[in-house]
């Protein structure tokens, strides 16, 4: 990875990470954290205005503005009361939304790694992945991967790990892998039917029924890297 990408993934990571945790905040109705935060968001908006200044003017005048409006927070934002203790959060909040907004134009999304994803991660969970949403992408990849098996196979009556386990059987399978060496062809059979098992106890099924925290962008490129081998997969494979 080259400077500038890894310069504008840290950025607008960084933007992402100050944003979840300003909603964390409100929604934990702690306004005592609003002042770290708020010099987080002056750090990443100087730190922006100086990348823009030497490659997009237009964008470097529009961050110049919402750091004028910075300077003028205290005119913006109505004296906090007891009433509405999270005011400034909320302010702030918007704020960080524009500045993602902006961000995202600066530096357009990298897609070298991601346009070797299957057609239909990209489809469920690319745009999910630029913005910032990394438990609903790999859930929308996983999800869509078993209705992707059930569509190719033709069973309806099965989901999940069970499903996996009658479709890929190795004794039995509706699904045949595409194997490397017809000696092998059995283990091969058996070892992708524990992966799509897996695959669905555990990952789609916590993301289903729990509330993930994710923000590690790379593991998530990575677990949609491997729904992508497992869409591959089943593609190759015949009835």
């Amino acid at each position: 990875m080259d400077n500038n990408s890894s310069d504008k993934t840290l950025l607008s990571e960084q933007v992402h990470d100050l944003q979840k945790r300003t909603k964390a905040a409100i929604e934990s109705c702690d306004s005592a954290l609003f002042p770290s935060l708020l010099v987080e968001y002056a750090k990443l908006l100087n730190g922006g205005v100086k990348r823009a200044y030497t490659s997009n003017s237009e964008l470097s005048g529009e961050l110049l503005h919402e750091l004028v409006l910075l300077s003028e927070e205290s005119k913006l934002i109505p004296p906090t009361s007891k009433n509405n203790p999270l005011v400034e959060l909320k302010w702030l909040d918007n704020s960080i939304s524009k500045l993602l907004i902006i961000v995202k134009r600066l530096y357009p999304v990298d897609t070298t790694l991601e346009l070797k994803w299957h057609p239909k991660v990209l489809s469920v969970s690319g745009k999910l992945f630029q913005d910032g949403h990394y438990p609903e992408a790999i859930f929308a990849a996983f999800k869509s991967l078993e209705a992707y098996v059930k569509k190719k196979s033709g069973v309806k009556n099965k989901s999940g790990k069970d499903l996996m386990a009658h479709v890929f059987s190795e004794s039995n399978p509706i699904l045949k892998i595409k194997c490397s060496l017809p000696d092998t062809a059995k283990e091969e059979q058996e070892g992708f039917k524990f992966i799509f098992m897996g695959a669905m106890v555990g990952i789609r099924n916590p993301k289903a029924h729990y509330e993930i925290t994710q923000r590690d962008r790379a593991r998530t490129s990575q677990y949609l890297a491997l729904a992508s081998l497992l869409f591959k997969t089943v593609d190759d494979a015949t009835l």
